[in-house]
């Protein structure tokens, strides 16, 4: 099972080639993730195809627990040179946590222990 990052989620919302793969995978992220993801598309001026998309798609949202957010201020803390935000720390956190692997085209995650990484 994959848990997808606002990246990923914005490649599969644009129907992106390197992530069509993923186009009827079940969506399994967080809110934090879903709130990335509208935000970047109401920048963009595509607010009501995002609305469209979340609308008939299904996404299965994970809570973000305490202890996932404990470990992802360690994550976090120990690579704080790489510039990580909170909203990918939580996420990887969380994806860790349930033994999902992470689906991201960040940079900064590729090469981790339970990462996808997708250009």
């Amino acid at each position: 099972m994959h848990f997808f990052d606002s990246y990923a989620l914005i490649e599969i919302l644009r129907g992106s080639p390197s992530y069509r793969t993923y186009s009827d995978a079940p969506l399994v992220t967080t809110a934090l993730n879903l709130c990335e993801t509208y935000y970047f598309f109401l920048r963009e001026g595509k607010g009501p195809e995002f609305m469209a998309f979340y609308q008939k798609a299904s996404f299965e949202l994970l809570q973000v627990t305490a202890d996932a957010a404990l470990e992802a201020a360690r994550f976090r803390h120990a690579r704080r040179k790489q510039n990580f935000s909170y909203a990918d720390s939580v996420s990887y956190a969380v994806a860790r946590s349930k033994g999902l692997t992470f689906v991201t085209g960040d940079k900064e995650f590729k090469g981790l222990e339970g990462v996808e990484w997708v250009p």
